[in-house]
């Protein structure tokens, strides 16, 4: 019964965790979105672009892609890109 009990908690314990990933993933595309809607403004790029900018900033710099969108939302601006943002 124990061992019934114990499988229980750890199916549960695993959709916790996965339900809580997922949120995380939804967040954080939200956010590359937001992202990618200020470049393409501010730079007058598409879609596609604006991604491609987030990819090789990230790349060519060593920085997560998150903590380039975050730097964009909170402060308007990518360094390396433009000091117009």
């Amino acid at each position: 019964m124990m061992d019934i009990a114990a499988a229980i908690v750890k199916l549960q314990i695993a959709d916790s965790v996965n339900q809580h990933r997922l949120w995380r993933t939804v967040e954080s595309q939200h956010r590359i979105g937001q992202a990618q809607g200020i470049l393409m403004e501010k730079l007058q790029i598409s879609a596609s672009a604006a991604v491609t900018v987030l990819h090789r900033l990230s790349q060519d710099t060593g920085t997560r892609i998150d903590d380039l969108v975050e730097q964009l939302l909170d402060t308007g601006m990518l360094l390396g890109v433009t000091d117009d943002l």
